[in-house]
């Protein structure tokens, strides 16, 4: 790749190509280094991480530097709402501003893209699991006569929990591949060859794992092999890389296959009087598989499993069943009987799966089981994911870059972005190339950090409801506009209880209703409060004064409890390594940081950012916490958020006046 450095100056300079296409251009420093890093990580070798704070204009200083380097670049993304944004907002901009001809390609996963085959016999007798979305059906039917793309996505109409979506589309499992009578014309396939013949192509994080779990295992992979890789939202990519790269059976997946196998034998075999022998198995299967998941029903959420406790006479008879289904299957079937035959593999696998969860055989994985309701989920999961990441992305990559607003765990000694934490877990060593670009914005001016003295500490019973009590308080000075994130469903539902009919405010709760239908509720309201945990956290862009103040309950510590976070943090201590310290307490600064990085979005978003624990300023660790935040006014003084809101006092004339203030550990008094 030939040196751009001084291209890159000129394209994002005032009299650049950028400046002359789009209104109210900004040149920013923080873009032009980060473009100039990235330039440099494409044309060398090795892994690179970038830290670009908010408002640096990350995606175009990934993306401009990719299409110059003339190299075949993935770029994977967080969500496919991002990836709908890089390729058909940022990259035709790019297309565009260059006039440089390229090539790009989007790929999701398979079961965002109608499947012919399946949706061929759906529509022969639509049968659809909710009454009330039969009315869908005509303009399903002729969305799929015309598409080009087959993406669900074009169904805007369709809602978040269309239940029929998954007998019109196919899993990995489902998908019959080139012996499908639809192959050429399948949306899937016709995506991969896009891709192959694309310059950048445009995943997600769930399917780039799923796809290197695929490869991993054998052929029949769908992303095609580039010279690189850029990670976006690399923050997420430890925990979604954790859920694709071990083994998982689920009742969902096995109900999946029984009715699979039900349908395909009754449409094949009905006149062939073989369907009785099927049934009969089928039951069979159905019955040892409800005795097997019952053993995990009875507490929801996730449970660390002993190998020993896998080994059972219940666990056995699920394997057999699971065998015999396949041999009966393969029986009956003739070749012309693929999808029939292709249930027989899934029965095979999913034995095998079922197996090597059993025997336990690696100790570099931990297994645990998960109840939601009626659906249970046996896992296993590796415990470190250096080793694979080498063997599989770093040694078979020419670049890999990993980028995000939050990477670093914290600062260093000398107040430097500390890169250890995300090298530890990546695999990578922590001299590995790694810098922080700052955020644009003048935190000094447009934020407050308000560090209430509650008197109570989280753990404590009455905890929640202290905090609905301090909600309700600052929720009255920000005039609504406002989020309340928490971190458990527990407090939510303690905070949402004790505030419901006592705000002058509307009030929307997660949970009823869509993640996408609560925040055009929000924004449209202009004047909402949100109570919301985990999947409000990151992710969310409301720009504006519709959100004016961001509310976090206590500092976003993960449980050492789940099986995951108690497996790493078991391996930490045998390794000699402080794991609160190295470990908890950066994964805690990462998940802060991005909570309440949903508040300052632009040069104009000004507000409140408020955390109701007093750990940071009675624990060893409140400093190091604190000095990672923006670096904005602290207070622990009500007084100064009714100023910070004053249209009087506040944020008119800058960060707002107190009498009473009182600084904070790692604070001289005003801020820094």
């Amino acid at each position: 790749m030939p040196d751009v450095s001084g291209d890159l100056l000129h394209l994002f300079s005032t009299e650049g190509p950028f400046a002359r296409a789009l209104d109210r251009w900004q040149p920013r420093p923080g873009q032009v280094r980060m473009a100039e890093a990235v330039a440099a990580c494409l044309s060398g070798l090795g892994v690179s991480l970038i830290e670009a704070g908010t408002g640096t204009g990350k995606t175009l200083a990934y993306l401009v530097p990719a299409v110059l380097s003339g190299r075949k670049v993935i770029v994977s993304t967080g969500t496919r709402t991002l990836q709908d944004q890089l390729f058909y907002k940022d990259l035709p901009l790019v297309r565009r501003v260059l006039g440089i001809a390229f090539q790009a390609a989007l790929l999701k996963g398979r079961t965002n893209y109608l499947c012919l085959h399946r949706f061929d016999h759906f529509d022969r007798d639509p049968q659809y699991p909710r009454r009330a979305n039969a009315g869908l059906h005509e303009r399903i039917r002729a969305w799929a006569s015309g598409t080009a793309t087959g993406d669900r996505a074009e169904l805007d109409q369709l809602p978040d929990d269309f239940s029929a979506w998954r007998l019109m589309s196919a899993t990995g499992e489902q998908c019959l591949g080139q012996k499908c009578e639809r192959y050429d014309d399948c949306f899937v396939f016709r995506a991969r060859r896009s891709a192959l013949a694309a310059d950048i192509v445009v995943v997600n994080h769930h399917l780039f794992f799923a796809d290197l779990a695929v490869r991993m295992r054998g052929p029949g992979e769908v992303l095609p092999n580039a010279d690189a890789v850029i990670f976006d939202e690399a923050h997420q990519v430890e925990q979604v890389a954790t859920l694709f790269l071990g083994r998982s059976v689920s009742s969902g997946r096995l109900a999946d296959l029984l009715s699979d196998v039900e349908r395909e034998g009754a449409r094949t075999h009905a006149r062939k009087g073989a369907i009785k022998p099927l049934q009969a198995t089928l039951e069979g299967a159905r019955m040892s598989g409800e005795a097997f998941f019952r053993l995990f029903r009875g507490r929801e959420g996730r449970r660390r499993i002993e190998h020993s406790a896998l080994r059972s006479e219940v666990l056995t008879g699920a394997l057999d069943q699971l065998a015999r289904l396949a041999h009966v299957i393969e029986g009956i079937s003739k070749t012309a009987d693929e999808a029939l035959l292709a249930c027989a593999c899934r029965a095979r696998e999913m034995a095998a799966d079922l197996l090597s969860i059993m025997e336990g055989r690696d100790a570099d994985q931990v297994t645990w089981s998960e109840a939601r309701g009626d659906q249970v989920t046996l896992t296993s999961a590796p415990i470190e994911l250096g080793r694979a990441f080498e063997e599989m992305i770093f040694s078979q990559t020419r670049s890999v870059l990993f980028t995000s607003a939050t990477l670093s765990g914290g600062v260093d000694a000398a107040g430097e972005p500390d890169f250890n934490f995300v090298c530890a877990r990546l695999g990578l060593p922590p001299g590995a190339p790694a810098f922080a670009v700052e955020s644009p914005f003048n935190y000094a001016r447009q934020a407050l950090l308000y560090l209430p003295r509650l008197g109570i500490l989280p753990d404590a019973p009455a905890f929640a409801e202290r905090a609905a009590e301090e909600i309700a308080r600052i929720v009255a000075a920000s005039r609504g506009r406002a989020f309340a994130l928490f971190t458990s469903h527990r407090n939510l539902e303690i905070a949402a209880s004790r505030l419901s009919g006592r705000l002058d405010y509307p009030t929307l709760v997660q949970g009823e209703g869509s993640k996408s239908a609560l925040l055009e509720s929000f924004k449209a309201k202009g004047n909402a409060v949100l109570l919301a945990t985990a999947s409000f956290w990151e992710g969310v862009d409301v720009p504006g004064p519709a959100l004016s103040c961001v509310i976090v309950d206590k500092l976003p510590f993960a449980s050492p409890g789940d099986p995951i976070e108690e497996a790493r943090i078991a391996r930490l201590t045998e390794q000699g390594v402080n794991p609160f310290w190295e470990y908890q307490i950066p994964q805690a600064i990462l998940s802060l940081r991005q909570g309440i990085g949903r508040l300052i979005r632009n040069e104009q978003d000004v507000g409140v950012l408020a955390l109701l624990d007093e750990r940071v300023y009675l624990r060893g660790y409140g400093p190091r916490i604190l000095a990672s935040l923006p670096p904005c006014p602290r207070s622990s003084d009500f007084q100064d958020v009714i100023r910070f809101f004053s249209p009087t006092e506040g944020i008119v004339g800058g960060p707002p006046r107190s009498s009473g203030n009182r600084a904070l550990p790692g604070q001289a008094r005003g801020g820094d």
